[in-house]
């Protein structure tokens, strides 16, 4: 291919600026850039290398291979919304978990990663090292991660806009609330997800949150579901599908601490968050030693004396026997006797200086 002359990065390139302005194509790919010029009379090739020097010129800016975004940097122009750009990353998918909850209201913390879901398999720079790690996207300060699930999972999403000019997908109040309880671990623990559901579940359907549990067709999660909204009043007619769920096996409440607590036979479920025996052990371990009660100590902790608290004044019975205490009594030596010497150090009898002696 010929060099192209020195005018015409600017010249095709406001053409292909404007191009992607008019179609909407605030983040575009490879494919959507060679439409856009072979409208406009440029070759492939020629987008291509026209797509460098835009990035390096600060027009727009890659975001992986075959992915651009606009910077808004070039006057009239305008740069995408930081929900755009992780949408972008796999397709399909939603923002969900504490994207979503924040999005909806149901939390005032501000999260620092957008978290979105997807049926794609993603493999992103973090994942490459040595050791496996999370799909997480790091992009000039922005940070996305992807949690993936099955396509029959993907459901409950609805779109919604970002601002005046964003269309985004997210998933919607009731999806998001059970993906507190499926996935409590992208939503900070389960203490987090029941104190989220005990505020809020006044203000849901929850007919479709009971519907999106069935569809999901985990029993446990079905299971944690119904123990949690009975304990927060909601009626049993409600409750009726959660609990017709069968069980192989009893499951814990939290899935990820240690399984100790009673057993709720009503939903086959060991309560092993709230239990009395795991908040007694938790203040247990809390204390520190000295202050721990023994195990055959029924009452409440007390302080075991310490060492430099001295030894306190004995009755005159024990005074007038001659008995010593620990702290006065005659230690013996630890060091050998010496030579010459007629006693040992601190040992009984005597040992002779030399012979005839």
């Amino acid at each position: 291919m010929p060099p192209l002359p020195p005018t015409y990065g600017e010249t095709h390139g406001l053409a292909l600026m404007e191009g992607l302005e008019e179609a909407g194509k605030l983040v575009f790919t490879t494919a959507e850039a060679h439409a856009i010029g072979g409208r406009q009379g440029m070759t492939p090739a020629q987008v291509s290398l026209l797509a460098s020097r835009l990035a390096r010129a600060g027009w727009i800016r890659r975001i992986k291979r075959g992915l651009y975004a606009t910077t808004g940097r070039l006057p009239g122009s305008a740069a995408p919304h930081d929900f755009t750009v992780a949408l972008a990353l796999a397709m399909p998918s939603a923002l969900s978990h504490r994207t979503a909850l924040h999005f909806h209201g149901l939390s005032d913390q501000v999260p620092r990663t957008i978290t979105c879901t997807t049926t794609a398999k993603v493999v992103t720079p973090s994942m490459c090292g040595r050791e496996r790690g999370a799909a997480v996207w790091e992009i000039d300060g922005l940070r996305v991660q992807m949690v993936t699930v099955r396509p029959e999972r993907f459901f409950g999403i609805e779109d919604v806009w970002a601002d005046q000019r964003t269309k985004v997908a997210i998933t919607d109040r009731e999806r998001t609330v059970l993906d507190l309880v499926a996935d409590p671990a992208h939503m900070g623990g389960m203490g987090e997800a029941l104190a989220i559901l005990e505020a809020h579940h006044a203000s849901l359907d929850l007919s479709k949150l009971v519907s999106y549990a069935l569809r999901l067709d985990v029993a446990a999660v079905a299971k944690r579901l119904g123990w949690a909204l009975e304990s927060f009043g909601v009626k049993e007619r409600v409750l009726a599908p959660l609990l017709a769920v069968p069980v192989k096996m009893i499951q814990p409440l939290d899935s990820r601490r240690e399984r100790i607590g009673p057993v709720v036979a009503r939903w086959q479920l060991q309560d092993n968050l709230t239990s009395p025996r795991r908040s007694a052990c938790r203040r247990r371990r809390s204390l520190p030693e000295h202050h721990r009660p023994r195990d055959d100590d029924e009452g409440p902790p007390r302080p075991v004396p310490r060492e430099d608290r001295g030894i306190p004044d004995l009755p005159p019975s024990f005074a007038a026997s001659g008995w010593e205490s620990p702290s006065t009594r005659a230690r013996p030596s630890s060091r050998p006797p010496c030579p010459g010497s007629r006693s040992g150090g601190g040992g009984t009898g005597s040992s002779r200086s030399g012979p005839g002696s």
